[in-house]
């Protein structure tokens, strides 16, 4: 019994990593040059300077999820059908995130799609809390060195990215370029709120 878990959670896991990894690796599907013929240098960097912010951006939150989903299973000692399904929906979440870049790829994205972009960034999000509560709740899905205080940590720690990302709508009806700006916040907390909640 114990055996056949393991099975399952190692594919699980094996599963999930490749999702991501895909995901990540189509984020670069959205660079591609607009207006071809002979140009220079300069104009190439201009045309393609929203492209690839949009992709570092992306690939960047991209890597920050699957870290974190990464440190979460490493915690596990087997997987039920619920915390199964929920993490399902958070990589079908994720599959979008190649569209969902695409958005932004412009010079500057409308509210809208700056809207979208974010919506779908705080989805993958919100969907790592809601499995970081699940196994809080779930003790017998972890091993015994993994304490309740140190899931909900990692709980608050999951619910900063998902908070800027939404807060970034309401910013964008006021300057999309400064909602975009915000998400540099992320960098800023994750640390911060780590070190709070781990020391």
């Amino acid at each position: 019994m114990q055996q056949r878990e393991h099975l399952e959670l190692t594919r699980v896991k094996a599963f999930s990593d490749g999702v991501i990894a895909i995901a990540a690796t189509l984020l670069a599907i959205n660079i591609h040059l607009t207006n071809e013929g002979e140009q220079s240098l300069d104009a190439l960097l201009d045309q393609l300077a929203p492209q690839i912010g949009a992709f570092l951006i992306s690939f960047a939150v991209c890597a920050v999820y699957w870290r974190n989903h990464n440190r979460m299973f490493n915690l596990l000692h087997r997987i039920d059908p619920r915390l199964n399904s929920l993490n399902m929906v958070q990589l079908a979440s994720i599959c979008l995130m190649p569209f969902a870049s695409g958005l932004i790829a412009g010079d500057v994205p409308s509210v809208g799609a700056m809207t979208l972009y974010a919506a779908a960034i705080a989805l993958v999000g919100v969907l790592s809390a809601a499995q970081w509560a699940y196994i809080a709740l779930k003790p017998g899905l972890v091993g015994p060195e993994a304490e309740p205080a140190e899931l909900w940590a990692w709980f608050r720690i999951a619910c900063i990215a998902p908070a800027i990302f939404l807060l970034s709508i309401a910013i964008a009806h006021f300057s999309v370029p400064w909602a975009m700006r915000s998400w540099a916040l992320t960098a800023l907390f994750l640390p911060l709120v780590r070190k709070l909640e781990h020391r």
